[in-house]
């Protein structure tokens, strides 16, 4: 996925004039702050950007930096969809506890995925995204998930 976003991307940023940016490979940019300030998004108790209306389902694959300045609209989301739900199940779902006050422990999430415990959440993607009642039509099919939870570990 990364080579075909690159393949996509890169000759529209040409024709633009515009660096290109990935959240893969090196250096690590900070898309959840591009996600934040471009949208109005803000983060989940996960961590991840949530959409009012798409979740946890959304995914940046590239941002295009330009030389010049220039007006960008802004966008402001008016109400946050995590202040709504009472019981955040996102937290509890979790079977090894990878969510909690101390932030994401990306390191138990990738060994328990990469266990046989984990295959769960190895084909059918993380069971704490899943969790999340907001945009749920949107999740990805199994095969997507699988596809990037395979390139996690």
């Amino acid at each position: 996925m990364d080579r075909w976003t690159k393949e996509v991307v890169e000759p529209i940023a040409s024709e633009l004039k515009a660096e290109a940016r990935y959240p893969f490979g090196q250096p690590h940019w900070p898309f959840q702050t591009y996600a934040k300030a471009a949208t109005g998004m803000d983060n989940s108790p996960l961590g991840l950007v949530i959409h009012p209306e798409f979740g946890l389902w959304t995914a940046l694959r590239a941002v295009f930096v330009f030389d010049d300045d220039f007006e960008v609209p802004t966008h402001h989301v008016d109400w946050h969809p995590c202040d709504c739900c009472v019981d955040k199940p996102c937290l509890s779902t979790c079977p090894v506890d990878s969510f909690g006050p101390d932030g994401y422990d990306w390191k138990g999430c990738k060994a328990h995925v990469a266990s046989e415990q984990g295959v769960v959440c190895l084909s059918g993607g993380c069971l704490a995204r899943h969790a999340c009642p907001v945009g749920t039509e949107y999740a990805y099919d199994n095969e997507h998930q699988a596809f990037h939870m395979a390139a996690y570990i």
